[in-house]
C-alpha cells in the first residue's frame, strides 16, 4: 500500500471495493485509520457513490461513539486517482473477534443500549440517517465503551415513493426489506437483533434455523435470560418492519419495560403473543392457535364471524349486566342518604350516607357554639347514643360542610364553650338556618 502524503503505513486492516489500513500521521506520529478507494478499481458508479456518501456524513458527525473525521485526501499514484478517509483510530477488537467469549445478560444490555444511543443521534437527522450494516465487525468493544464503524452503506432515510434505494449490507444481518432497498429506521434495530443473537448462541445468523422468515435462536442460547429480554431480542429481530420497534427511540425505551409473566409466554409457533405499551400499562393479546390469511376468503369469513361474536357479546354485557348495574348505583346513591351522630366521650361522630359513607368528628365543645351562632330548622329525634334527622342529601352535604368549617375555626381560634348536656339537649328544638347572609353570619 502506498500511502498518501502526509502518511505512512503500518497494518493491513480489510479490502472490499476500498482498502482499510492502519497508518501514521508524519508530523505528529499519531496513529489513523485510513480508507482508500481507487477509483479506476471500482466496478460501477455506484460503489464511487456509497464512498462519496460516507464522506460527507462522516464530515457531519460528532458523536462519542463514531470514531472522529479527521480529513479527506484525493491524490493520483501511478495515473490512478485516488481517494482517502482519515479517522480517528480507536482501541479495543471488533465483536466479531470475540464471539468466542461469554457476554452476561447485563453485558449485552450496555451494549444494546449504547448501540441504541447512537442510532437515535443518527436518526434525529432530518432525513434521518441509517447505518444499514450493523454486524459484530463493525462495531469495537473496548472496555465498557464502544465505537460503530465503517459507514460505507449509509445513507439518509428515502420516502417511499421516491423508489428502491441501493442494496447495501451482509448477509444474516440485514434486514429483509433492505433486499428490496427499502431500508427505515426500524432496519438497523434487526441488524442490532442479529448481532445479539449471534452473541448469545455463538452461531451466525444463517446457520440458524427460520420459521416463516423469523431466526429461531432461543434454543441455541448459550446464556441464561430473563423473559423480558428475550422478547426484546424478538421484536429488534421481526422479519416485518410494522412488527419491530419503529425507531432506535422506542427501543431504548422499551428494553427496560416489564414483559409479561414467563406463564403467559407462549411455547409453541400456534400461540401468539402481542404486548403493548398503552399510557404506561402493559395490554396482552394472546392467541389460541387460530392463524389465518386475511386475504383469503376463510380468513375474511373468520374475521366477519368473530365480529358477530364479538358484537353479540358486547350487546349481551350490556344490556343484562352494565345498564342494571348503572342503574342500581344511581338508585342507592341518590337513596341511600342518611345521616347519623354518634356521641363519644366529649366529640361528636357524624356519618354521612350509606352506599358512599363520609365521617366527621367535632369536639362536643365546639358544636355547643351552634347554639348561640345557628338555628336549626329542622327538628331531630334525639337520643343520648344516637341522633338522625329527614334532612335531604345536599342539605346534610350542607350542613357537613358548614360544621366542619366552624370547627375548624373554633379550633383556629383557641375558643372554648361549655361541656355539652345529652340530657338538657334532648329538651331543645333545633333548627338550621343555610343562609348565611340573612342572619349576618
Amino acid at each position: 500500500m502506498y500511502p498518501p502524503d502526509g502518511y505512512e503505513y503500518i497494518s493491513h486492516l480489510a479490502h472490499g471495493q476500498a482498502t482499510t489500513w492502519i497508518g501514521r500521521s508524519i508530523p505528529d506520529g499519531r496513529e489513523v485509520v485510513v480508507k482508500t478507494l481507487e477509483l479506476k478499481r471500482v466496478d460501477d458508479w455506484k460503489g464511487i457513490e456509497l464512498f462519496e456518501r460516507e464522506i460527507n456524513t462522516l464530515q457531519q458527525l460528532s458523536h462519542a461513539s463514531i470514531p472522529e473525521f479527521i480529513r479527506f485526501i484525493s491524490d493520483t499514484h501511478e495515473n490512478s486517482k485516488r481517494w482517502h478517509i482519515v479517522q480517528e483510530k480507536v482501541n479495543g477488537h471488533t465483536i466479531e473477534s470475540t464471539l468466542a467469549s461469554s457476554f452476561s445478560e447485563q453485558r449485552l444490555k450496555k451494549i444494546a443500549e449504547q448501540v441504541l444511543e447512537t442510532l437515535v443521534y443518527l436518526q434525529k437527522y432530518s432525513p434521518p440517517l441509517l447505518h444499514r450494516d450493523l454486524k459484530p465487525a463493525n462495531i469495537i468493544l473496548d472496555g465498557a465503551h464502544l465505537w460503530i464503524i465503517d459507514f460505507g452503506s449509509v445513507r439518509h432515510v428515502v420516502p417511499s415513493r421516491v423508489g428502491g434505494s441501493t442494496v447495501a449490507g451482509t448477509s444474516g444481518y440485514m434486514a429483509p426489506e433492505q433486499l428490496m432497498g427499502r431500508a427505515d429506521m426500524s432496519s438497523d434495530l434487526y441488524g442490532l437483533g442479529m448481532t445479539l443473537i449471534q452473541m448469545i448462541t455463538r452461531t451466525h445468523p444463517d446457520d440458524l434455523p427460520k420459521k416463516r422468515m423469523k431466526v429461531q435462536w432461543e434454543e441455541a442460547a448459550t446464556i441464561p435470560l430473563s423473559d423480558e429480554f428475550r422478547a426484546f431480542i424478538n421484536k429488534l429481530s421481526e422479519p416485518h418492519p410494522e412488527n419491530r420497534f419503529p425507531k432506535a427511540e422506542d427501543a431504548l425505551k422499551g428494553m427496560n419495560r416489564t414483559a409479561p409473566p414467563a406463564s403467559l409466554i407462549p411455547k409453541t409457533g400456534s400461540t401468539s403473543l402481542v404486548v403493548k405499551k398503552i399510557d404506561n400499562k402493559t395490554v396482552l393479546a394472546r392467541g389460541y392457535g387460530v392463524s389465518f390469511d386475511p386475504k383469503s376468503l376463510t380468513g375474511v369469513a373468520m374475521m366477519v364471524g368473530a365480529g358477530v361474536v364479538t358484537l353479540t357479546l358486547l350487546y349481551i354485557f350490556n344490556v343484562f349486566i352494565l345498564f342494571p348495574a348503572l342503574v342500581l348505583l344511581v338508585y342507592l346513591a341518590t337513596k341511600s342518604t342518611n345521616t347519623s351522630f354518634k356521641f363519644s366521650g366529649q366529640n361528636i361522630d357524624i356519618e354521612k350516607g350509606w352506599l358512599f359513607k363520609s365521617k366527621h368528628q367535632f369536639s362536643i365543645e365546639t358544636l355547643l357554639e351552634l347554639e348561640d351562632k345557628r338555628r336549626f330548622k329542622y327538628p331531630f329525634e334525639i337520643d343520648t347514643t344516637l341522633l338522625t334527622g329527614p334532612l335531604s342529601f345536599r342539605e346534610r352535604t350542607s350542613l357537613l360542610e358548614e360544621l366542619q368549617s366552624i370547627a375548624a375555626s373554633q379550633y383556629d381560634a383557641g375558643q372554648e364553650g361549655s361541656i355539652f348536656d345529652f340530657q338538657s339537649a334532648a329538651q331543645h328544638t333545633l333548627e338550621v338556618e343555610h343562609d348565611e347572609k340573612k342572619n349576618g353570619n
